[in-house]
């Protein structure tokens, strides 16, 4: 049987399987007559998936996206635990507006959340958010954060946002 680096595309599956793997493990993806067989062990526990060679390197990055890889639950439930613990400030409505829009100022925290949650086909998007020192633009991104992980975690969204301060 060949091993990853004889087939293209295997070793790229090795390489971001092993980001989901325990540390000081190993991932093993083979072609398995029809099929590509990647193995590896998360959270202390064995995992085998099975990926028909006709999907190959494309099939797979739909399932490696999926929750069952990143148990994107558990990383929800601990934003929404980080940020009980950062709730000694109550959240203050910080009013926005968009700049591509001629509508009124609303709830900044509602204006990003439809961003985020606008479904444009093929569209990559780039939000640029501003105001001054204070004005509360961190405050608001990490309240998105929470919200959205809040909805994941009741099923009525998909997606989950990360807040990571780049200072």
């Amino acid at each position: 049987m060949p091993d990853a680096a004889e087939l293209p595309g295997l070793t790229e599956i090795e390489r971001d399987i092993a980001s989901f793997a325990d540390p000081y493990t190993t991932v093993d993806v083979v072609r398995d007559g029809p099929r590509i067989r990647m193995a590896w062990t998360a959270r202390r526990k064995e995992r085998v998936e099975f990926l028909p060679v006709a999907e190959g390197i494309d099939g797979y990055r739909g399932r490696i996206a999926g929750p069952e890889f990143a148990d994107l639950r558990s990383v929800a439930a601990a934003v929404l635990k980080a940020s009980n613990r950062n709730d000694a400030e109550p959240f203050v409505h910080t009013r926005a507006a968009r700049a591509d829009l001629d509508d009124p100022p609303r709830p900044a925290v509602d204006v990003l959340s439809e961003l985020v949650e606008d479904e444009t086909p093929a569209a990559t998007r780039v939000t640029m958010l501003t105001g001054d020192a204070g004005a509360g633009k961190t405050r608001v991104l990490q309240e998105l954060v929470r919200r959205h992980a809040d909805r994941y975690m009741r099923g009525q969204t998909k997606k989950l946002l990360l807040y990571v301060n780049a200072q």
